[in-house]
């Protein structure tokens, strides 16, 4: 299951309208992206949970939801409901202040480990964050990204933990390696340019090499080919669900990357790829009507366009239909096999 599988069963869990093995299905979806920043946020929206019958939410499921939004101080069970209420009928206003709090809590706040101390950034849905680090490496952040790091290096290495994408111009220190943690790959360079797209449960996952060296390999115990080496113009590509492990090909060089200047280029790309990249870039936010329509796959090159010319493009392309209501975009329409 995708993020956009899970938020439409999420939809239909609100809407009392999911059955037992799809409310399973979401709750089991949770557990295994605990660590996804944002999750609740993504998976419930306020307006729906405000309109949630009672019985709707499983009470596991509803802890998992209202533990973040009360900071932790979740009441017992049989409170839980008139307290989720109270919290979510307070007026607007003071909703945009909860969410700028939580945002700001995440720019500025720690991650504590016994070995050292890591500075957390966040880039929301929508924007793009710059950020260099203490041996100079520059990053740039792409919408929906969380970036770990430590205000100095020390020790024999230089490592990172990323979550989303990101282009990283890394300083050449050859005794010391730069090495990027992320979800599915585990990203080693010397000093390099390259761009990084992994995010947990994303379903494709990608490394592309604009100069220099770098050494991939897959994070997931068990995958066949787990382990490549990329030179200029080369990429790998991962599949959590594909037996056969990373696939290594080629990318033109401008196309590295090319998400800063919003140029996107797809070849036989999925739909919930794209949809990926349009929450990630112009921070919309979907509402999947048919779960069908996201296999549907699209070869297409999208210059600094709007999103409102990109889907509109995806929709003459294909049979999938996009509608906007209120802060949501509703995709719909029929199977493309």
């Amino acid at each position: 299951m995708n993020l956009q599988q899970a938020k439409h069963l999420a939809h239909k869990v609100l809407a009392n309208e999911a059955n037992p093995e799809e409310k399973a299905a979401l709750q089991q979806y949770i557990q295994d992206n605990a660590l996804l920043p944002g999750l609740e946020e993504q998976l419930f929206p306020l307006q729906e949970l405000m309109s949630a019958p009672d019985s709707a939410l499983p009470a596991g499921m509803e802890e998992r939801i209202l533990t973040p939004l009360t900071g932790g101080n979740a009441p017992a069970i049989p409170a839980r409901r008139p307290v989720l209420r109270q919290l979510l009928r307070i007026s607007a206003a003071a909703a945009v202040v909860l969410i700028v709090c939580l945002g700001a809590y995440r720019l500025l706040h720690t991650d504590r480990t016994p070995e050292t101390t890591l500075q957390t950034l966040v880039t929301p849905n929508g924007s793009q964050g710059n950020i260099t680090l203490a041996d100079g490496t520059q990053i740039r952040l792409n919408g929906g990204t969380t970036l770990r790091y430590p205000s100095s290096f020390t020790g024999k290495t230089r490592e990172i933990y990323l979550d989303g994408e990101a282009f990283f111009e890394v300083s050449k220190d050859s005794s010391h390696p730069f090495i990027i943690h992320a979800p599915a790959f585990t990203t080693t360079v010397l000093g390099t340019s390259f761009n990084i797209k992994s995010a947990a449960g994303q379903q494709l996952s990608e490394v592309a090499v604009a100069t220099g060296k770098v050494r991939v390999a897959a994070t997931v115990a068990g995958t066949a080919d787990s382990v490549a080496y990329l030179t200029p113009g080369e990429v790998v590509y991962y599949h959590p669900n594909d037996p056969a492990g990373i696939h290594k090909g080629s990318i033109a060089f401008n196309m590295i990357g090319a998400w800063k200047d919003r140029r996107f280029h797809y070849d036989q790309t999925p739909l919930h790829s794209i949809l990926h990249d349009m929450e990630s870039a112009y921070g919309l936010h979907f509402r999947v009507v048919n779960p069908a329509v996201l296999s549907c796959t699209f070869s297409a090159t999208f210059n600094n366009m709007t999103a409102t010319e990109i889907l509109q493009t995806l929709a003459l392309m294909s049979q999938v239909k996009f509608q906007i209501k209120d802060s949501l975009t509703e995709v719909s329409g029929q199977s493309c096999n």
